[in-house]
C-alpha cells in the first residue's frame, strides 16, 4: 500500500499533539510492521505455489500415475533400485549364462558340401572332410488342417432284406465336423488365452477362418464351447 505526504500529515500531527515524538515513533512501528506482515504473507505464498509448480515439471511416469506417453523425448531417471546398487543393466560379471541346448536327435539333418574354395576357386570336390560345424534352428511346422474321410458301406442282406450301413468311429456324428484336437486347440484360445468369443464369432473371423481351410461350422461350436 503506498501513502502520500497529504495523507500522513494529519496522522502524524495528531499523535504528535496526544504524545509527542514518542508517539509518533509508535505510529510508524505500527505501520511499518502491519507492511512487513503482508509482505512476508505474499512471499509465503509466491513460494508455496513455485513448489507446487516444481514439483509438477518433476512428475513422470516412474514417480507418478502419469502415462509413459507424457514424458515426451526426454529420458526418465533411472530406477532407485539401479541409483543404489549401481550396477549396470543386464547380466552381471560371473552370472551363468542360458540358451537354447542343441538338439542330440534332430528331426532333419542337412549336409552343406563345400566343392569350391572361395578364394582360389580350387575345386574341393575329393578333398576329405576335416571336420564339420552345426548349427541348429528351431521350427514350428507349417500348420495344415488335415481332413479324413470315412466312407461306411451300405449293403442289403441277402436273408432279411435288410438296407444295413458300417459303423462309424466314436464321435463321428455329422457330415462334416471338427476333431477333438482342433476344438481343444479353441478351448484353449478362448478360456486359456482369453480370446474374445466376439471376435470368434463375427464375420471378419469367419472369412479369415475360411481363408486358412476352415469353414462357418467352426463358429457354430464355439457358442457352446464359451458356455
Amino acid at each position: 500500500m503506498l501513502y502520500t505526504a497529504k495523507e500522513l500529515r494529519p496522522v502524524i500531527q495528531a499523535a504528535f499533539d496526544h504524545g509527542g515524538l514518542d508517539a509518533v515513533c509508535e505510529l510508524f512501528v505500527k505501520v511499518l510492521n502491519e507492511q512487513e506482515a503482508r509482505h512476508q504473507a505474499d512471499i509465503s505464498r509466491v513460494t508455496a505455489r513455485i513448489a507446487e509448480l516444481e514439483k509438477r515439471l518433476g512428475k513422470n511416469s516412474s514417480n507418478s500415475s502419469k502415462p509413459p506417453s507424457s514424458d515426451g523425448l526426454k529420458r526418465g531417471n533411472r530406477s532407485l533400485r539401479e541409483n543404489k546398487s549401481g550396477r549396470k543393466p543386464g547380466g552381471q560379471p560371473g552370472h551363468p549364462g542360458q540358451r537354447l541346448e542343441s538338439s542330440k536327435t534332430p528331426d532333419e539333418v542337412i549336409d552343406l558340401p563345400l566343392t569350391q574354395c572361395p578364394e582360389c576357386q580350387t575345386d574341393l570336390s575329393d578333398q576329405p572332410v576335416d571336420s564339420v560345424e552345426e548349427r541348429q534352428v528351431f521350427e514350428l511346422p507349417p500348420i495344415k488342417l488335415r481332413v479324413t474321410a470315412y466312407r461306411a458301406q451300405r449293403k442289403v442282406c441277402p436273408t432279411c432284406g435288410r438296407i444295413l450301413c458300417a459303423a462309424f468311429p466314436e464321435g463321428v456324428t455329422a457330415p462334416t465336423q471338427y476333431g477333438p484336437n482342433m476344438q481343444a486347440v479353441m478351448t484353449y484360445l478362448q478360456a486359456g488365452q482369453l480370446l474374445p468369443y466376439q471376435r470368434s464369432v463375427t464375420k471378419k473371423r469367419r472369412e479369415d477362418a475360411a481363408r486358412r481351410g476352415c469353414n462357418r461350422s467352426q463358429t457354430q461350436w464355439l457358442p457352446r464351447v464359451a458356455r
